[in-house]
C-alpha cells in the first residue's frame, strides 16, 4: 500500500514538473535592463559610477564586497536606493561569466564625469576595446 502511494506521488510530481518547466520559475530581469533583443548581444551591464555588474544571463549582480567578488540577486545594499534606470551603464559582450577579471580596464575606460551618461559596447571575448558608434 505504501509503495503504491509513493508511486502515485512520484508520478504526480513528475507531471507537475513537466507542466511547469524550471526556466519559467526564473525571475524576470529588472526594469532597467535592456529589452529582450539586446540580451542576445549583451552579456553584462556595467555600472561605472558604482563599479558593479549585472549578468543578464544569470540575473545576478556581481560586486566587490568583503575583499572578494560576489554575486547576488539583489544589488549591493549601499546602492539599493539608486534608480538604476537613470544610472549610467555600459553594455558588455564579454562571453565570460566573470566580467570583474577586466575590472581595472573598465574602471579606467568608463570613468564617468558627473552627469554624463556612458553608452559604449565591448564586442570581443577578451574585453579589449572595440567601440560601436562614433
Amino acid at each position: 500500500m505504501k509503495t503504491n502511494s509513493f508511486h502515485i506521488y512520484a508520478v504526480a510530481v513528475l507531471l507537475v514538473l513537466l507542466a511547469f518547466p524550471l526556466d519559467s520559475l526564473q525571475a524576470d530581469p529588472p526594469r532597467w535592463a535592456p529589452a529582450h533583443g539586446y540580451r542576445a548581444k549583451t552579456r553584462q551591464i556595467y555600472f561605472p559610477e558604482q563599479n558593479f555588474y549585472f549578468d543578464l544571463q544569470r540575473n545576478v549582480y556581481i560586486y566587490f564586497e568583503n575583499g572578494r567578488w560576489t554575486s547576488n540577486i539583489r544589488p549591493p545594499r549601499i546602492y539599493a536606493n539608486i534608480n538604476l534606470m537613470l544610472a549610467p551603464k555600459v553594455e558588455l559582450s564579454i562571453t565570460s561569466s566573470k566580467p570583474y577579471l577586466h575590472n581595472k580596464t573598465h574602471v579606467t575606460m568608463y570613468k564617468v564625469k558627473k552627469g554624463k551618461a556612458v553608452k559604449v559596447k565591448i564586442k570581443n571575448k577578451l574585453g579589449n576595446k572595440k567601440h560601436k558608434g562614433k
